[in-house]
C-alpha cells in the first residue's frame, strides 16, 4: 500500500568499517526506503552528552588506573570493554579505588563491583539528580570550581532542591540508603573517573540520563584531577 517507504534499514557499525556499514546505503537510494538521520546507536547519548559537556571529548580512559574510584555507568564492560576493565582493577589493585556499577540487570560487570546498583530501566537521570542533590545539600559541591567552568549552578541547584534520594528512589527502585552511600563515595572521593556507556540512553528519555548523568563530575569538580572526570567518547577530538 505504502511502497519502498515501507523498508526501513536499520544498522550501525559494530565491528564493521566504514564501507561495509555504510554500503547500504546505496540500496537504500536506489529502492527508494526509508531513511533516517544518522544514527540510532549515538543520537540520543551524544544529545545528552554536548548538553551536559559542550564537546564529545573526555579524559584519557588510561586515567583510570590513576582513580580513587571507578563509575562504569550503563556499560557492560567486562563483555564489551576489557580495556576500561584492565584499567579500573589496576587501580583498585594498586590504589585501592573502589568499583561502582551502575545497570538495569545482574551482569558480568555488576559481578565485579564494590558497590553495584541494580535500577529501574530509564531512571538513571533521577538517580543522578539525587545524588548531585546530596552533593549540594551535605557541602560536597566544588562551588568554586562550579562558579568557573559551568553556565548556571545556582539554577541547577534550585533546581535540585526537590530531587531528594526519597524522591528518587520511589522511580529507580533503589533504597535511600543506596542512593546516599553513592552520593557520598563520589562526592568524597575527588579522583572519581565515570564511564558512560550507551546502554541507558537507548530508550525515549536518553538523552535527559546522559545529560543528568554528565553534570555529576561537574558539580564535584572531579574534572580538574588526573584520574577524575567523565569519558563518553573521544570522537570529537578528531574533528
Amino acid at each position: 500500500k505504502y511502497g519502498s517507504e515501507t523498508v526501513w534499514p536499520y544498522f550501525y557499525a559494530g565491528t564493521m568499517g566504514l564501507v561495509q556499514r555504510d554500503g547500504i546505503e546505496r540500496l537504500r537510494h536506489a529502492k527508494k526506503y526509508s531513511g533516517f538521520f544518522s544514527s540510532i546507536c549515538t543520537n540520543l547519548a551524544w544529545t545528552g552528552w554536548m548538553m551536559g559537556v559542550g564537546a564529545l571529548r573526555g579524559p584519557d580512559p588510561r586515567e583510570m588506573a590513576k582513580s580513587d574510584c571507578v563509575v562504569i555507568w550503563g556499560t557492560n564492560a567486562v563483555v564489551t570493554q576489557v580495556n576500561v576493565m584492565t584499567h579500573a582493577t589496576r587501580a583498585r589493585k594498586e590504589r585501592g579505588a573502589r568499583i561502582v556499577v551502575i545497570d538495569i540487570y545482574e551482569n558480568a560487570t555488576m559481578k565485579q563491583a564494590d558497590l553495584g546498583l541494580v535500577l529501574k530501566p530509564g531512571t538513571d537521570g533521577a538517580l543522578a539528580c539525587a545524588v548531585m542533590h546530596v552533593l549540594f545539600r551535605d557541602g560536597m559541591a566544588d562551588r568554586a570550581y562550579l562558579e568557573k567552568y559551568t553556565d548556571d549552578p545556582r539554577g541547577l541547584e534550585e533546581h535540585l532542591k526537590t530531587r531528594t534520594p526519597e524522591w528518587a528512589a520511589a522511580i529507580t527502585g533503589l533504597s535511600v540508603a543506596e542512593i546516599e552511600a553513592f552520593a557520598n563515595l563520589v562526592g568524597t572521593t575527588k579522583k572519581t573517573y565515570f564511564r558512560l556507556g550507551y546502554g541507558f540512553a537507548r530508550q525515549r528519555n536518553g538523552s535527559i540520563n546522559m545529560h543528568a548523568a554528565s553534570c555529576i563530575a561537574a558539580v564535584t569538580g572531579a574534572w580538574q584531577y588526573e584520574g577524575g572526570g567523565a569519558f563518553h567518547s573521544n570522537s570529537g577530538i578528531f574533528k
